[in-house]
């Protein structure tokens, strides 16, 4: 599928036109918007084939980590490692050009290793990937010293009971 053909597969009206997108997998598309709560905020959102586009939640990628903790409990936990060191080194967004090269940016050769990880009813391990990357510079790009997604990171390692993971997952903080 061109460029063209995912842009235009993830482009509707309540999303608009994206700024960027990716087919992974030739299963899932996933792109950034336009976003409002920084200068250079954007927005994640994804689609599998054939459903609607919908915006990736903490909860979405914590869910499916805990279901790989179960199946590989050693590599999965390699893996929140690697995302814990990613985190560290991401800086936000900083100019429009940056944020349109997001997408060609992300580095796939850091997860070759936990390929295995792309167990049946979970997520593909590069789609979540790309997904918790650019949530990861959302984050830090509306917030540089945002904490959430780490914490959830943090918690997922030390095996914290199953409520305490969701309720930090989930947290939505002062409106």
């Amino acid at each position: 599928m061109s460029e063209q053909d995912v842009l235009l597969e993830m482009t509707d009206k309540r999303h608009g036109v994206p700024i960027a997108a990716r087919q992974i997998d030739n299963k899932y598309f996933v792109a950034i918007y336009e976003g409002g709560l920084s200068e250079f905020d954007f927005r994640v959102a994804y689609k599998e084939k054939h459903s609607r586009i919908r915006q990736p939640k903490h909860i979405h990628w914590t869910v499916d980590l805990l279901m790989k903790k179960v199946k590989n409990n050693k590599l999965t936990c390699s893996f929140i490692e690697s995302m814990q060191e990613q985190w560290a080194e991401i800086k936000g967004v900083s100019s429009i050009s940056e944020r349109k090269q997001l997408m060609d940016n992300i580095d796939y050769d850091k997860i070759k290793m936990f390929q295995k990880l792309s167990f049946p009813d979970t997520y593909d391990i590069q789609f979540i990937y790309t997904v918790m990357t650019l949530l990861m510079f959302q984050e830090k790009t509306n917030n540089p010293n945002a904490f959430m997604f780490k914490s959830i990171l943090d918690a997922l390692l030390t095996d914290r009971d199953l409520y305490s993971i969701i309720s930090t997952a989930t947290f939505i903080g002062n409106k």
